[in-house]
């Protein structure tokens, strides 16, 4: 591969470690995904939290977030809820923007 091109690489939260990255995108940061459903089920909160951390601090330059207001789980819509995770950044490090309304939080 061509090292002045650049590239997307697709990878989990526990592959991250070691690595960093210029641009960092964090998707499903929801309850049952982030921290996963089994993570709270078998007491393991803290493990997901960790690996959540690990995530967020590959970026170099930005990192972004995402999560949805709704997901199509087996067959149906689902509302979705901001992990619990979210609420251990200070408010003054994020920005949050709502592309369904298409405005901006500062």
């Amino acid at each position: 591969l061509d090292s002045d091109v650049p590239l997307v690489h697709l990878l989990t939260a526990h592959a991250a470690k070691g690595l960093e990255f210029d641009y960092v995108f964090v998707a499903g940061v929801e309850e049952m995904l982030f921290p996963h459903f089994f993570a709270m089920q078998e007491d393991s909160i803290e493990d997901e939290r960790r690996l959540l951390y690990v995530a967020l601090s590959r970026a170099k330059k930005q990192l972004y977030i995402t999560l949805t207001m709704q997901r199509y789980k087996r067959g149906f819509w689902a509302k979705s809820t901001p992990s619990v995770f979210l609420g251990d950044i200070p408010r003054d490090h994020y920005r949050v923007v709502d592309l369904a309304s298409s405005r901006t939080e500062k």
